[in-house]
């Protein structure tokens, strides 16, 4: 089986302190590996060629030994990023991380409470982002900054008011997602959030039009562009490929 490991997105726990009825993260009552497992896994990748590594979960900052196990990648030529919902962040970790990430990735889909309770998130979640982007400002971190933002039917309406926000702090990047309903709790509550691709197209056209002027890198991820970009690794092990929102298990990294 010939797989391309050159760039990887690894759910390092199933562990989360959210439950976001939108998330297509896998979800389990098992153990995630311990630190000495994914360590053998991290050779392995380093081994087979792997490039990126983006860490994420459930929220990869709860896994004990994650700081070890990235700073080991970018020891051994990696880069690496961290997304995270944020919670776990204050200006200590954001210090800590500073030298074994190249890319933060935190998530904001409104300015507005109401809305981003709407959405699940915590409706305090643009409170923690600003939180976390003034200590950055005050500051001088080698790692850049990407805000993700899902686009569903709930936020689309709001998100140019986002981006005059976003204007206002120094990111580096921001990447709107086109909701998918993967698996999970995102496909059980399919109906509540999906939109159509021409509505996504349409906000891209705005957004770029928007932001003409914007030193912010701005991408767009439909349903399509986000199965195809990474290879996915879970916290058992599993080496993951998504095709037409079905999940393909390709190999189990740690046992062969």
């Amino acid at each position: 089986m010939n797989i391309d490991y050159t760039n990887i997105c690894w759910a390092i726990t199933y562990e989360c302190d959210y439950n976001c009825p939108f998330c297509h993260a896998f979800q389990s009552n098992l153990y995630s590996l311990s630190f000495d497992e994914n360590m053998k896994i991290l050779k392995k990748l380093i081994s087979l060629g792997t490039k990126k590594i983006t860490w994420t979960g459930g929220n990869p900052l709860l896994y004990n030994g994650l700081y070890d196990l990235v700073q080991y990648a970018k020891t051994n030529g990696i880069k690496t990023s961290i997304a995270t919902n944020g919670t776990k962040l204050n200006e200590e970790k954001l210090k800590l991380i500073n030298n074994v990430t190249d890319i933060l990735i935190i998530p904001l889909d409104a300015i507005d409470k109401y809305i981003q309770d709407k959405m699940g998130r915590s409706n305090n979640q643009f409170d923690l982002v600003k939180y976390i982007l003034d200590v950055i400002s005050k500051n001088t971190f080698n790692y850049r900054i990407r805000i993700n933002t899902l686009v569903s039917k709930i936020n689309i309406s709001n998100i140019l008011e986002l981006a005059n926000e976003l204007l206002k702090y120094k990111i580096d990047k921001w990447r709107l997602y086109q909701f998918a309903p993967l698996r999970g709790h995102a496909k059980d509550n399919n109906s509540e959030y999906l939109i159509d691709d021409q509505i996504f197209l349409d906000l891209e056209k705005s957004i770029k039009t928007h932001q003409i002027n914007s030193k912010v890198e701005i991408s767009f991820y439909n349903i399509n562009k986000l199965q195809n970009d990474n290879l996915l690794i879970i916290p058992n092990g599993d080496v993951v490929k998504t095709i037409e929102c079905k999940d393909h298990i390709l190999r189990n990294i740690l046992i062969n």
